[in-house]
């Protein structure tokens, strides 16, 4: 293999290289100045080479998953509740409010992946479970709605359902987790355990 030297005068602050052929040639132009650890050597298009730093990966952030570590009982019956994801396993930054709001601020435009999952049932031995629904509100309003269970004479104690979109998010919108039992005339349970039956989850897509 052959080394190319260029001897150049103290001032020079770049060598220029000329490749040929029969038919056409290139003019390689080439700064004297190294570039730094682990950098590459790129064109310009026009041959001007310099050198640049390797970009770094894209990653799913931000992030976050919460889940609903104790139940939330007697509920109002047939009404939009806030559920409340209190626990934390992980998330960018402070991202989640787990203990005010219970809500999701991305802080960067992208489009996300949003998932909540729920486990409900009624608080007493009589109710019903005439209408059970799940739905994501994005700065205080409905917006993904999943309907769990709708009957007109169920005595069903206990149903669970996962609600999830691709949603496209500012840096300041906001996500809650919301959910609604009509028991006819009772009360009603969201159940939550450290096996984590209820929780709220998001990330931003690569795409």
């Amino acid at each position: 293999m052959g080394k190319v030297i260029a001897d150049l005068a103290a001032s020079a602050a770049s060598a220029t290289f000329n490749v040929e052929n029969a038919a056409s040639s290139v003019d390689y132009v080439l700064s004297k100045t190294d570039g730094a650890a682990g950098e590459y050597l790129k064109t310009d298009g026009s041959g001007a080479l310099s050198f640049g730093a390797i970009a770094a990966a894209e990653t799913n952030n931000p992030h976050f998953y919460a889940y609903l570590s104790s139940a939330m009982i007697g509920l109002t019956d047939n009404t939009w509740t806030k559920i409340n994801c209190d626990t934390v396993v992980s998330q960018t930054g402070s991202t989640y409010d787990n203990s005010t709001n219970y809500r999701w601020t991305p802080g960067v435009i992208g489009t996300y992946y949003i998932l909540s999952q729920i486990e409900i049932s009624h608080n007493g031995a009589d109710d019903y479970n005439l209408d059970s629904q799940m739905a994501i509100y994005k700065n205080g309003v409905e917006e993904i709605n999943c309907r769990i269970w709708k009957s007109a004479v169920s005595q069903n104690n206990t149903v669970a359902g996962v609600n999830s979109a691709m949603m496209v998010l500012n840096a300041t919108d906001y996500l809650e987790f919301y959910g609604k039992f009509d028991t006819y005339s009772g009360s009603w349970n969201v159940n939550g355990t450290s096996k984590q039956q209820t929780h709220f989850m998001g990330y931003r897509m690569i795409i």
